[in-house]
């Protein structure tokens, strides 16, 4: 199983990190994102983090 892992492209939508992110105040959200959790994608093996966004339409 590594090796499946290791030679595929790995996505998450890991659809609540944007929230995570967004808790913290906006001056560190970039600092915050690359600090804490780039790290942790990266040892997991994640190619593609996918964050969807929701806008209503008014």
């Amino acid at each position: 199983m590594t090796d499946l892992h290791g030679d595929a492209l790995v996505a998450d939508a890991h659809n609540d990190l944007l929230m995570l992110v967004a808790r913290r105040p906006k001056e560190i959200w970039v600092e915050y994102f690359r600090d804490r959790w780039i790290p942790q994608l990266r040892a997991g093996g994640i190619d593609v983090q996918v964050l969807p966004v929701f806008s209503p339409i008014s």
